[in-house]
């Protein structure tokens, strides 16, 4: 008996085996799943956890469609980089044939040779066209029509960064977003937004601000901040990149005071390689009410917030603008969004031979707020707080400070010019 019932499990193994092979039920799945999971990818940074994913999916399916939205026609393809980093496996995604390895490992390892995940790839050179990093169309033809091309470049191109789990957007990311979206519609001037969450995405779409949603990040999920540089110099032909904190405001004489620049370097007076910086002031929130009806209603508003705090510390700068000879390329793989990147610029603008202007003087600026990175990123553990300070160090802070500029631009009377500093380097 016993051995008959033995017989009869060992025929029905066999049997499930042979319909497994000959069906392959879990490879239809497998392919299944697959499918579902490429067509619905998204980039979610580490530093927001599997929640936030969830909480996007959850928007995705609650929102109605939004006509006009849609992914480039470029057709990038994506692959999983898996990365492990100090908290555990993470996932990274680059897009294919964008990157490719530069730094050697010795290099990696000298400048911190205990880390683990360090990224291996990043731009070497601006990638062809076709490499284009993958991103939300949201240029509307009335609007956002005009500079951007070789024909016609744009004075300045502003690139930003912002990631948020809720549906509404804190008011600060609205007032600059808003701002930016007015001055494109009365100056040379693009914005770019890098981010992944849908709720942005939104927002910028309704005021007509370009969104990349693929972009390079390092193994804690913050932005490099060469990468997006070089990605908005494909997206948009200009002869100034520049770089802004999300809650940064600044006063529309930055357009005016960039042109005098261009025109002061086609004279020969500054080296086509140079950054332009601005150091701002901390502004209580309550005490800012904007107006966005007019270019005119909004300078007025802007030049009423009152700045009682004074500037931020010489060291700081909370925008950078870069100009088309500017040495991107051979930039670190630094971030955004954690300590020393602004150090880091400046230092590397110093150490480049390429000349840093300050132009506080002649824009004003504003940080939304008192609070600081310090304080949004204090409980993050070390190895992501002090990410940058592979690339930086300082013992370089005396080349690493708008106190050692080599050109300040300014306002004497109805005149605009630009001054040497008198800088000593260490």
């Amino acid at each position: 008996m016993r051995r008959t019932l033995l017989q009869v499990a060992g025929f029905l193994v066999l049997w499930i085996i042979i319909d497994v092979v000959v069906n392959r039920p879990i490879q239809r799945l497998s392919t299944h799943l697959s499918s579902q999971f490429s067509s619905r990818l998204v980039i979610v940074h580490p530093v927001y956890a599997n929640s936030v994913l969830q909480e996007m999916e959850e928007e995705e399916e609650a929102m109605p469609s939004i006509p006009g939205m849609r992914a480039t026609p470029l057709d990038v393809q994506m692959e999983e980089q898996e990365t492990v980093g100090i908290e555990g496996n993470t996932t990274e995604f680059f897009t294919e044939g964008v990157l490719e390895p530069s730094e050697s490992n010795s290099e990696l390892q000298e400048n911190d040779g205990d880390a683990e995940g360090i990224e291996k790839v990043m731009f070497t050179s601006i990638p062809p066209s076709s490499a284009l990093p993958t991103e939300i169309s949201t240029e509307s033809p009335t609007r956002m029509s005009g500079c951007g091309s070789e024909a016609n470049p744009c004075d300045v191109v502003m690139t930003l960064s912002a990631e948020c789990s809720t549906y509404t957007l804190p008011k600060k990311l609205k007032r600059t977003i808003r701002m930016l979206s007015l001055y494109q519609q009365h100056f040379s001037f693009k914005a770019v937004m890098f981010s992944t969450s849908k709720s942005i995405r939104l927002y910028c779409k309704d005021h007509s601000i370009r969104v990349v949603s693929s972009f390079t990040v390092n193994m804690h999920g913050l932005p490099v901040l060469k990468n997006m540089i070089l990605s908005t110099r494909l997206l948009y032909t200009a002869h100034l990149v520049g770089y802004m904190n999300s809650d940064i405001l600044f006063s529309p004489s930055l357009f005016d005071m960039m042109r005098f620049l261009l025109s002061e370097e086609q004279k020969g007076a500054i080296s086509p390689a140079y950054c332009a910086a601005e150091r701002v002031s901390d502004v209580d929130e309550y005490s800012i009410h904007l107006s966005f009806d007019s270019l005119p209603d909004f300078t007025r508003s802007f030049r009423a917030i009152p700045r009682k705090r004074g500037l931020r510390n010489p060291n700081s700068a909370d925008l950078f603008l870069f100009s088309k000879g500017y040495p991107v390329e051979s930039m670190r793989t630094a971030v955004i969004g954690r300590r020393k990147i602004d150090s880091y610029i400046m230092y590397y603008t110093t150490k480049s031979g390429s000349a840093l202007v300050d132009i506080t003087k002649s824009v004003i600026g504003i940080h939304q707020g008192r609070d600081t990175y310090n304080e949004h990123t204090r409980k993050k553990n070390l190895n992501d707080f002090y990410y940058n300070s592979r690339y930086y160090d300082d013992r370089y802070q005396g080349i690493s400070s708008l106190k050692h500029c080599q050109y300040k631009l300014l306002v004497e009377g109805n005149r605009t010019v630009l001054r040497r500093c008198r800088a000593k380097f260490h």
